[in-house]
């Protein structure tokens, strides 16, 4: 059984080689999953309870559950990495469910991009 903390690194070493490899949908799937992770990851460990029948946090409404519940973090650092997800979690929609938009390699970058600073904000090494 794995954790969320290690579905983030594993997801995140993903998106990076999805990336070197051309699979820019992929990369940008796997980049949103990776903070998507970590950020579950330090919200069960701070003991926020995830809604009703679920072990995670819902995507549609993560960026104000971390404006609201991560306290351990100044107040700017969750409202920027609650923009960074939302952002992120915009491209991964397009990447997953939108095939009649092209996903190139700009935004496979820009989704590693903001991967990197959602995990710079909650203080892990790059």
């Amino acid at each position: 059984m794995a954790t969320w903390a290690e579905l983030a690194k594993d997801s995140r070493v993903a998106a990076c080689a999805l990336k070197d490899s051309g699979r820019w949908r992929s990369c940008v799937s796997r980049a949103y999953y990776a903070i998507y992770s970590a950020v579950t990851h330090e919200l069960i460990r701070q003991g926020i309870a995830t809604p009703k029948g679920r072990g995670n946090p819902r995507h549609e409404t993560l960026p104000q559950t971390i404006g609201i519940h991560l306290l351990r973090f100044p107040h700017p650092v969750r409202w920027q990495l609650s923009d960074t997800v939302e952002r992120l979690y915009k491209l991964r929609v397009v990447a997953d469910y939108r095939p009649q938009f092209t996903v190139e390699a700009r935004e496979a970058t820009l989704a590693l991009g903001l991967m990197l600073q959602a995990f710079r904000c909650l203080g892990e090494q790059t």
